[in-house]
Formats: structure tokens, sequence, C-alpha cells
């Protein structure tokens, strides 16, 4: 009975192996997780059998005799019994590697989600970079893509995790799903990195762009207020009181320095070859603005040479006019013209001048109604006008002088005319009284003939005195009038004041004009004094030269001292002026450069002393644009007070510049000494863990064979001082690693970034090396 209950509780648990098994094989081809549990719930109820086998076993046993039955169902039980766990084993194994697939399957599903939503965010983000084009839309994309490509590594990380796990599935169990899913994984990780490299190149090619843009934003923001100062400086010069060739030569200076621009504006595409295509339209649209001030400028400097054209013609007839007066008019004494005939020929000479003069006349009144009817300035007008007056000033001083020396000569022709009528007929009545004494008897002792010729002596001696009387009288009085008409024409000079608000120039041409024409006085002055020394003779008497000339010489004089230092004021001022404007324009010329130098980008150099001497060449710079600044200042000041007022706005105006132009070198110098002291304090921290990298490289030892004891106990402790020096070395260094790849980045300081680099990586080998040995 015993032996056949065990034999039928052995046939009942094959039975039951070989069912479990049958439903495990087709369990695990459904990947059923129920069924295999329900498997296991069931080797756990059948359990019992294995139970009453083993005690039946153990019974029969030890009531069998022969030991090689014994041995048998020994044997036979052990084989049941491993059967059993085997397959309850391997259900376990199932259950343990279908559940971890089924975690795996679903953090593979969420880990796909994630990467598809990061793969469709990436191409978004690549179309999106490749396609912007202006710095804001970088700035809201250049972050997304930082962030997303900081997303990537967890999701690689996540992603790497998952085919290790599946990998060791595929190595440990027969589930072929999980070949399907690495192989998906694959594809997905493959996808991720291509994208990933797309993205990667895209954010560093956008930085370039934005660099780029940043760059040429600081460029044509530079450039437009430079049109603009240049369009100020226009408007100035047109409405400032400039002589028409200044302002020709200052808008010739302007237009040479708006095709400078332009020419440098054609070729800036070339520094810019990410973003050529982009800068286009804004480099154009800065042409245009050059082009239309240039149109305004040549449009203006066509009227101005017209004006000045006209001006100049004006000028000349006023100067032809001038000189014709000054050359037609020459003192001429009326000593030797006493006969009727000279008289005569000196009268039709002087109708002939006042003929001239009134013809002139004519033509300065045709050239005054051209000055008034002309498109020339108010203030152009106005001073042709005053020279216009002069000149009529001098033709009707000239005319008055003509009209005194005619009434002179018809005076002294009617008294010549008188004499000689009054001789022919003494002549006659002596002629009557000859015949008459003829015919009587001659006086005893004395002729006749020398009774009459003592008698005509006689009154020719007479008639002569009175003659010579009347004309020391007409020409005494004619030497007055023509000291007074000299006095008139000093008074006249004195009077007549220069314009303050004139140019330097015409203020100095009009003081040649008054020493040219004081000039002219003082030759007809000598011409008087020596035709006074003639003509005050009087039977042999000397008669002293009238105040009246030395008044005279007095005043003529005062008035060349006067117009002397005048004129030697103005020579000053004029050169103070000339080194003026020649100061502004070097100090423009600075000004510009300077300014192009600030919308640049800073230009890092390689070493931290370069960068030094490149800032000591910046504040260098700056110094000697602000002693210009205070030479242009002083040059200023040292001006006159008109020609000071006439360049009053261009001073202020670049006086304000510069103020903006200091601020900007301030806050440049500032920045760049910011960058310097943090340059030099990560420079600083580099070498003091470059140094202790070093210490901690030199204390590794050599010998990699130890034999005693205490040489392994002495390098053990050794390694683990050296391991807690990097423990403390790495913080430290990771921390410098992102400041120095931050401010790298910003400044674009290769160096930097190659020295951290360099670390970084001997700090790797280190600690390599000496985890290897350590362990």
């Amino acid at each position: 009975l015993l032996r056949d209950e065990y034999e039928s509780s052995i046939e009942n648990i094959t039975k039951v192996l070989l069912i479990i098994e049958a439903k495990a094989q087709k369990t695990n081809n459904a990947l059923n997780l129920d069924a295999l549990k329900d498997l296991i719930v069931e080797m756990q109820a059948h359990r019992p059998l294995i139970d009453r086998v083993q005690l039946l076993s153990s019974t029969l046993i030890s009531h069998l005799i022969d030991s090689n039955e014994r041995e048998h169902i020994r044997r036979r039980l052990n084989e049941i019994v491993r059967q059993w766990t085997e397959i309850e084993q391997i259900l376990i194994n199932e259950e343990e590697d279908i559940t971890e697939m089924n975690h795996i399957t679903l953090e593979y599903r969420n880990s796909y989600a994630l990467c598809e939503h990061w793969l469709k965010q990436a191409k978004e983000l690549i179309y999106e970079l490749t396609n912007a084009k202006t710095i804001e839309t970088l700035n809201q994309l250049i972050p997304k893509a930082r962030t997303i490509l900081t997303e990537y590594q967890s999701n690689l990380q996540h992603l790497d995790r998952l085919k290790n796990k599946l990998v060791r599935i595929i190595q440990t169990s027969r589930i072929s799903e999980a070949t399907l899913k690495l192989n998906e994984l694959d594809r997905l990780l493959t996808d991720l990195i291509i994208h990933h490299e797309k993205l990667d190149q895209c954010l560093n090619l956008s930085y370039k762009v934005h660099f780029q843009l940043s760059e040429f934003n600081k460029q044509q923001i530079f450039y437009e207020q430079w049109i603009n100062n240049i369009q100020r400086t226009v408007e100035t010069v047109f409405e400032e009181k400039l002589i028409i060739d200044e302002k020709l030569q200052r808008l010739n200076d302007i237009k040479f320095e708006l095709d400078k621009r332009k020419q440098i504006l054609n070729n800036l595409t070339n520094d810019y070859p990410q973003i050529d295509q982009l800068i286009i339209k804004p480099i154009q649209k800065l042409i245009d603005q050059i082009e239309k001030i240039k149109a305004t400028i040549n449009q203006k400097q066509e009227e101005y040479e017209q004006q000045n054209r006209q001006h100049k013609d004006f000028r000349d007839c006023i100067e032809i006019l001038f000189e014709w007066i000054k050359q037609s008019y020459s003192y001429e004494s009326l000593n030797d013209k006493r006969d009727l005939e000279s008289l005569e020929r000196e009268l039709k000479k002087i109708n002939e001048k006042q003929q001239q003069i009134i013809d002139k006349s004519k033509e300065i009144d045709a050239l005054a109604r051209a000055i008034n009817s002309s498109k020339l300035p108010n203030d152009a007008v106005q001073k042709l006008r005053q020279e216009i007056d002069h000149l009529v000033e001098r033709f009707t001083e000239s005319n008055n002088e003509l009209e005194t020396r005619s009434i002179f000569i018809k005076k002294t022709m009617r008294d010549v005319d008188k004499h000689q009528r009054k001789q022919r007929r003494y002549q006659e009545s002596l002629n009557t009284l000859s015949s008459l004494v003829e015919h009587d008897l001659q006086i005893p002792g004395r002729s006749v003939e020398d009774a009459l010729s003592s008698l005509d002596e006689h009154m020719l001696k007479t008639e002569e005195h009175e003659r010579r009387k009347r004309q020391y009288e007409r020409e005494w009085h004619l030497y007055i009038e023509e000291i007074y008409l000299l006095q008139e024409k000093l008074n006249k000079l004195k009077e007549r004041k220069e314009n303050f608000y004139d140019s330097l120039e015409e203020q100095l041409n009009f003081i040649r004009n008054q020493l040219q024409e004081l000039k002219q006085y003082q030759d007809e002055l000598t011409n008087l004094k020596k035709h006074g020394q003639n003509i005050c003779l009087d039977n042999g008497n000397i008669i002293a030269l009238p105040s009246e000339i030395h008044q005279l010489q007095s005043i003529i004089n005062l008035l060349k001292q006067q117009l002397d230092q005048r004129r030697e004021v103005l020579i000053e001022n004029q050169r103070n002026r000339d080194m003026y404007l020649n100061e502004c324009r070097l100090y423009e010329h600075s000004y510009n450069l300077s300014m192009e130098r600030l919308s640049r980008s800073i230009t890092f150099p390689s070493t931290v002393d370069e960068f030094n001497h490149q800032l000591n060449e910046h504040k260098l710079s700056n110094e000697q644009i602000d002693e210009k600044r205070r030479r242009l200042n002083f040059l200023f000041d040292k001006l006159d007070r008109e020609t000071r007022s006439r360049y009053s706005q261009q001073y202020y105006d670049l006086e304000k510049r510069s103020n903006d132009l200091q601020d900007k070198m301030i806050q440049q110098t500032v920045r760049l000494e910011y960058f310097l002291r943090t340059w030099k304090e990560y420079q600083l921290r580099f070498r003091d863990i470059y140094q202790q990298l070093n210490y901690i490289e030199q204390q590794l030892p050599s010998n990699k064979h130890l034999v005693s004891f205490q040489q392994i106990q002495t390098t053990f402790l050794l390694y683990k001082d050296l391991k807690q020096r990097l423990i403390l070395i790495e913080p430290e260094l990771l921390h410098l690693n992102d400041e120095i790849q931050t401010f790298s980045r910003q400044l674009n300081i290769i160096s930097l970034q190659t020295d951290i680099q360099n670390v970084n990586e001997n700090f790797i080998r280190i600690s390599a090396d000496i985890k290897e040995k350590f362990q």
C-alpha cells in the first residue's frame, strides 16, 4: 500500500510538472503576467504533493532493506524536487522579468513621449534659429535652446539606462519584445543624437549671428548718430553767419567725410559674413540717408557757388571802380598854368573827368540795382550796399574836387582874359599917344620915348602886381578849399566804422582799403604842403602854412596808428581763428575715430598682459582726446567776442557730443577695468588650482610594486590624503569652470577656455589615476 501510494504520488507530481511546463511555455510566449501568477499559485497549491512524496519516500526508505532501491528512491525524490524547484524558480524569474519588462515598457513609453516632444521642440528650434533675423528673436530662442540641450543630457542618460536594462533582459530572458524595444530605442537614440548635433550647430551659428547682429547694431547706432550729427552740422553751416567761401570749405569737408563713410558702409558686409543678407537693407538705408544729405549739400553748394560767383563779380566791379577812382585822381598844381591855352586844356581835362565820373556813376547805379535784385544773402547785400555807398562817396568827393578846380580855372581864365583885354586897350592907347607925340616938340633933357617907356613899365608892374595878388588870392582860396575837402574826407574816413559782425577777412579787407585811402590822403597832404610853400610867397616874404595842414597831419598819423593797431588785432584774431578751426578739424577726426572705436566690440587678446597693454592704450587714447578737447576749449576762449559768437553754435554742439563721448569712454574704461580685474582673479584662482594639481601629481609615487606592509600603509594614507585634496578641489574647479565658460563665451576669450579645459583634463586624469591606485 505504501509503495502504491508512493508511485501514485510520483505519477501525479510528474503530470502536474508536465502541465505546468506546458502552461509556462504558452504563458511565456504570450507574456501574460496574470497567467504566470496563476501558475505560481497553482504550484503553491500543489506544494503538499511534494511534501507528501518526501514523507512517503522517507517512510519507504526506512522500510526497504535493499540499499540500491533506497538510493533509487532518494535520487528519484531529489530529481522531482529539483524539477519542481527549477520550474518554480523559472516561473518566479519569468514573473520578475515580465514585471520588469512591463516597467521598462511603461518607462519607455514615457521616455519615448518625452523624447518625441524633445525632438519636436528641437526641430522647431532648429527651424526658428535658422530663420531668426533679429537679436530679440535670438534672445528668446537661445535660452530655450540651452534648456533643450540640457534636457537632452537627462533624456540621453535615461535612455542609456533603459538600454542597459533591455540588454540585460535580452541576455537573461527569452522575452522577444525586449529586442524590439531595443531596436526602437537605438533608432530613437540615433534621432536624438542627429538632432542634438543639428541643434548644437544651429546654436553655435546663432551665437555667431547674435554676436554679429549685436556688433552690427552697434555700428548701425553709431552711423545713425553720426548721420544725425552730420545733419545738425550741415544745418549749423546753413544757419551760421559765415562767409560763402568758408561755408563751401566746410561743406566740402563734410562731403569728403560722407564719401569715406559711404565707402566703409559698402564694404561693411565683408565684416559680417554670417548676416550679410540681413544687413543689406539697413546698410542701404544708411547709404540712402548719406546720399540724401549729399544731395542737399550739392544743391546748397551750387547755390552758394552761384552766389559766390555773383558776389565775386559784384566785388570785382566795385574794386575796378575803386581802382579807377584812385588812378584817375592825381594832384596837379595850377601855378604853372597861367596862360589861357593851358587853362583851357586843364578845364577840358576836368570836364572829361567829370563826364567820366557821370558815366561811372551810371554804372554804379546799375550795379546797385543789380545788387538789390540779386538773390544774395541779406548780410552780403548789406555789405555790398555799404561798399557802393562808400564808392558813391568817393566819386562825390572827386567830383567836388574837380568842380572846385573847375571854378578856380574859370575865374583864372576870366581874369587872364580881362588882363589881356586891358593890355590890348593899353597898347592901343599907348600907340595912339605915341603917334600924337611924334608931332609935338621934344622936351629938353628927356625924350618922349623914355617917358612913355617909363610909364609903360610902371603900368605893367602895377598891373602885374595886381594880377599876381589876385592870382595868389585865388590860389590861396583854392588851397584852403582843398584843405577843407581833405579834412572832410578824413572826417568821413573817421566816421566810417567797420562792421564787427563781418568776417575777419572782410574786416581786414576794410582795414586795408582804409589804409590805402589814408595813404592817398597822405600823398594829397604832402602835395598840398609843397604847393603851399610855393603859393605862400608874397613880395619875397615867407608866409607860414596854415595850421589846418598840421592838424590834418596829426589826424592822418592818429588814424594810421589806430588802423595799424586794429589790423594787428585782426591778424591775431585771424591766426587764433585758423588755429581753432584747424584744431576743430583734428578734434572732429579724433572724435569720429573714438566713436567708431566705441561702436566696435572689444577684441580681447590671448593673454592678460596684452589686454592690460590694450587697456593702457585705450586710456592713453582717451587722455589724448581729452587733451585735444581742453586745447580746443582754450583756443575757443582765445577767440574774440564776434568770432566766438559766430562759431558758438558749432562749438556748443561739439561740446555736447564731446560730453556724450566722454561718458561713453568712462563707461567703457570702467567695463574694461572690471574685465581685467575679473580675468586676473580667474588667473589667480586658476594658477592656485593648477599648482595644487601639480603638487598632487608630484606626490604620486612612481613605484607600483610595494613590498612591505609599511610601504603599502604609507601609500594608502598618501592616496587617501590626495583623494581628499581632490574632493576639496573639485567643487572649486567646477565653479571656476562655469564662471570662465560664461566669461569666455561673453567676451570670446579662447585662451581662458583652452586653459581651463587643460586643467579639467589634468584633474580627470589625476583623479582616475588616484582612484585606480586607491582601489
